[in-house]
Parts: C-alpha cells; structure tokens; sequence
C-alpha cells in the first residue's frame, strides 16, 4: 500500500493543499518499506494535490481539513481518504 501525507517543516498542517511537501510511504503490513518526501505541486505541473497524489500511485491518503470537492476527487480516482 502506498499512502500519502502532507508535511511542512515537520509537521501535518491543518490543510492538505497548504503542505509544503507530502510523505509518500510504502507499507507492507505495518512494517514501512521506503519513504520519500515530494514537493508539493500547488496547482501547478502535476497538481493540484489530489492529482498528482493519485498519479504517484498512492491508495490512501492521511489528512485532515480537506474541501469537499480534494475529498470528491480522490474517491473518483479511487484514493481512500482517512481524516
């Protein structure tokens, strides 16, 4: 499973769009496998977020203070959203 967190100096911000990079680990079980911090699109090449997540392979994504419409997104491109 590959999931997908928002970061910004350490820490999950109250926003997904207003992180500055996003922690994309891969889990096998509860044993992580390889964790790699990206630059946080914006809406620019490869964004917005809930895009280029989606097409960096991610199943899940762990935030919180989603719009609606980040949370609509995701399920249309089936990324499971945890809040």
């Amino acid at each position: 499973m590959r999931i997908a967190i928002p970061v910004t100096q350490g820490e999950i911000p109250n926003h997904l769009g207003h992180g500055e990079s996003f922690l994309i680990a891969d889990v096998d079980g509860q044993k992580i496998l390889k964790e790699t911090l990206v630059p946080n699109p914006g809406h620019g090449p490869g964004g917005p977020p809930p895009v280029f997540i989606a097409r960096s392979g991610v199943d899940q994504v762990l935030a919180w203070g989603m719009p609606a419409h980040a949370g609509e997104r995701f399920h249309e491109m089936g990324v499971r959203v945890q809040l």
